[in-house]
């Protein structure tokens, strides 16, 4: 899908459509953490279910996608275009600077982003003594929020407003939240509520989202899709690994811990301010009109 608004799309309003994806994923997320809500009572096993369902509609989702036309500007280049060794490494070469740029503003973004999408239950039934259904109510209403902050506030404005004042204001506000967590009790459901109100609508304009608008508007159609791959598997596995210590890091010292996402949202605000790009004039074979694209 964001392929496909890179392809034809303007720079008025390509922004605005590939919030459709991060806002559809957010509601997604919270249908299953409510189905894990109700399932709540069966422990790991109402878990395992969970999972099932997902691999289920994984499958279902693949086998549409294999029936999915392609973008005609995707067919157009990949006929005078095949693929090969020698334009992954042009990639590189002539979009390294703008990769390395996405990849560290979204990889510091995820350490803090994805923390809380996955380990939020755990952080708030372990350190905040919240019971099992609270926990995952939370992260419910952590997901939904996020998908109502994409239709309501990003998909608006991304394309309408400056876009260093948008990712400033929602990082600040993100790093707001976290200073939530640091210095008040997670036991408190209100403070619990107020963490997951402001971190999840300020990440509705974060990291994640402009990551999809960069990737239209930064590389060309014929190598977009190849740029978008590399950089948010280096991502995952960055969050992978930080996934692995982050039990062990709650456990010695979770306020510690909370700095570290602090710390790593901050770089990530700092670095997108200071050397987000230009927007393009259009996102139609992004990256090839403005190789010398300096920051805005």
């Amino acid at each position: 899908v964001g392929d496909r608004v890179g392809c034809t799309a303007h720079a008025t309003s390509g922004g605005g459509l590939g919030g459709w994806t991060w806002g559809g994923v957010g509601f997604g997320q919270e249908v299953v953490s409510r189905r894990a809500y109700g399932r709540g009572k069966m422990g790991g096993k109402g878990s395992r279910i969970v999972f099932v369902h997902h691999a289920v509609l994984a499958f279902i989702t693949w086998l549409l996608r294999r029936r999915m036309a392609e973008s005609e500007m995707w067919v157009a280049a990949r006929q005078s275009h095949v693929l090969g060794l020698a334009e992954v490494r042009a990639l590189f070469r002539d979009y390294g600077g703008r990769l390395f740029f996405v990849f560290i503003v979204h990889a510091l973004g995820a350490i803090a982003l994805g923390t809380f999408g996955i380990f939020l239950p755990y952080i708030l039934r372990t350190i905040g003594a919240q019971t099992q259904a609270a926990s995952v109510g939370f992260n419910a209403l952590y997901y939904g929020l996020t998908g109502v902050g994409v239709f309501l506030i990003f998909m608006p404005l991304v394309d309408r407003v400056n876009r260093r004042v948008l990712f400033g204001v929602s990082g600040a506000f993100t790093a707001l939240s976290l200073l939530i967590v640091i210095f008040l009790p997670l036991s408190n459901p209100l403070v619990v509520f107020a963490f997951v109100v402001i971190f999840s609508l300020s990440a509705s304009c974060g990291q994640e989202q402009l990551y999809r608008v960069w990737c239209q508007e930064l590389f060309p159609t014929m190598v977009r899709t190849t740029a978008q791959g590399v950089i948010i598997s280096a991502q995952k596995i960055v969050l992978a690994v930080w996934s692995v210590f982050t039990p062990i890091l709650v456990a010695i010292n979770f306020h510690a811990f909370a700095w570290i996402l602090f710390a790593a949202v901050a770089a990530s605000v700092l670095i997108g301010v200071i050397w987000m790009p230009k927007r393009p004039m259009s996102v139609v074979g992004a990256g090839v009109e403005a190789q010398a694209s300096a920051a805005a």
